[in-house]
């Protein structure tokens, strides 16, 4: 269940502190699976502290089983998801903080922004929802925004969205539009 090609193995692999955690990751897996009560499919080859698997419940619901390697970034990841039950981003299904195990709804892809044949504007408007409902739930934790680490990578996708998209934006609109972003944060 973890293959020596697993980004998580690669990359944690060369930390000397998550090295335990890695040797003890197959026992934690077996653990996690009776825990939630899921059949495991094969890990996915994605991420780099966590490793993440295609689940599915006794009733056959599609699912995903995360456990992470303790670390400040993943702390706050239940916290939201139980915050927002499912409401723009996946439902957290169960939470095993003892193991820092997460039971998802299993989300779907759809379309890359890149992709989409829509304005620039458009196509930044789901980091701006984001980074929105982050602010309300650092208010809602009485923690300032930069404390939630989701918050800096909502910048960070605002920004990358805005370079993807400069092109298809006439003249200096882009230019404005990237600042008020950055104004907003």
């Amino acid at each position: 269940m973890v293959p020596d090609t697993l980004p998580v193995g690669t990359t944690l692999g060369r930390i000397a502190a998550a090295r335990p955690w890695l040797a003890a990751l197959p026992t934690l897996i077996v653990q996690v699976r009776e825990r939630f009560g899921v059949r495991l499919g094969p890990p996915w080859h994605a991420g780099s502290c966590s490793w993440v698997a295609p689940a599915e419940l006794s009733d056959g619901t599609p699912a995903v089983v995360k456990i992470g390697w303790p670390h400040r970034e993943m702390y706050g990841e239940p916290v939201a998801l139980r915050h927002w039950a499912g409401r723009g981003a996946v439902e957290l299904l169960a939470h095993d903080p003892d193991r820092h195990a997460l039971l998802l709804q299993r989300g779907m892809p759809g379309t890359a922004l890149g992709a989409m044949h829509t304005p620039a504007g458009q196509r930044l408007r789901p980091a701006g929802v984001l980074r929105e409902r982050l602010a309300l739930l650092a208010g809602e934790l009485d923690l300032p925004p930069e404390r939630i680490v989701a918050w800096g990578l909502a910048r960070r996708v605002e920004s990358a969205l805005w370079s993807a998209a400069h092109g298809d934006v006439p003249g200096g609109a882009a230019d404005l539009a990237r600042a008020r972003i950055l104004a907003g944060l």
